[in-house]
């Protein structure tokens, strides 16, 4: 990754307190690289520069896949929210519903039990050389036969 790109931020972050003392222009950066950063990751195509111009000057990018950009806007809408569940627990429902909150349009709706399971996401802890035998690991090995992921 390019430092250039955390310099600036990173000192506006060392010289606040809390989350709620930086200005908006702080948190605005650092929610758009935070979103940038983390849809790399899943794919997006999205680059840098498309997601300032997007998020920070909101301004529309050309030729990129229309799901990208929707996750990338509802993604950084969800990372901004985030302050706002501070005193709640993180659940695995809160978790569902920051996912539905960043991919609402973009994927079928698909019930949450058939989504990708998150022992798929994380590697199983394996004992004796048998991955565990819960009940997502169950319904997995039984949509396999059946031609399901």
């Amino acid at each position: 990754m390019n430092d250039s790109i955390l310099i600036g931020l990173r000192e506006a972050l060392l010289s606040r307190t809390t989350l709620d003392a930086l200005p908006d222009s702080v948190s605005r950066r650092t929610a758009a690289l935070n979103t940038w950063g983390t849809n790399a990751i899943e794919g997006n195509t999205l680059t840098w520069r498309d997601v300032e111009r997007l998020l920070l000057q909101g301004r529309s990018v050309a030729n990129r896949p229309v799901a990208d950009v929707l996750e990338t806007i509802q993604h950084e809408a969800a990372f901004r929210g985030l302050l706002d569940r501070r005193a709640a627990p993180i659940r695995i429902v809160t978790a569902m519903e920051l996912h539905e909150a960043v991919f609402k349009g973009i994927t079928p709706d698909v019930p949450p039990r058939e989504r990708v399971p998150l022992d798929r996401v994380r590697a199983p802890r394996v004992q004796r050389g048998r991955a565990p035998r819960d009940g997502i690991g169950q319904r997995v090995e039984g949509r396999a036969g059946s031609g399901g992921a």
